[in-house]
């Protein structure tokens, strides 16, 4: 239930890193666009749908928290 560009969703990580592990610059300034990949990737989707249908399945924490702690987990295993 949370569509978002690629662009949109790699800025929405590069906050979260600003405010979790704050640079002289934001993360996001690390973007990069480059010109073999104009036009690609600019958005994938899926759906749950077909999952809760089946199972009754249904995320238990919003986009956003769930976003922040797998970022928190991740920088706690990496170095």
């Amino acid at each position: 239930g949370n569509e978002l560009s690629n662009l949109n969703f790699a800025e929405t990580i590069c906050k979260v890193l600003d405010g979790l592990v704050p640079r002289k610059r934001s993360y996001s300034e690390q973007i990069e666009f480059v010109a073999d990949r104009m036009g690609h990737d600019q958005r994938y989707a899926i759906s749950s749908d077909k999952l809760t249908n089946a199972t009754g399945w249904t995320p238990s924490q919003p986009f956003g928290q769930a976003l922040l702690d797998t970022i928190k987990w991740y920088l706690e295993r990496v170095e």
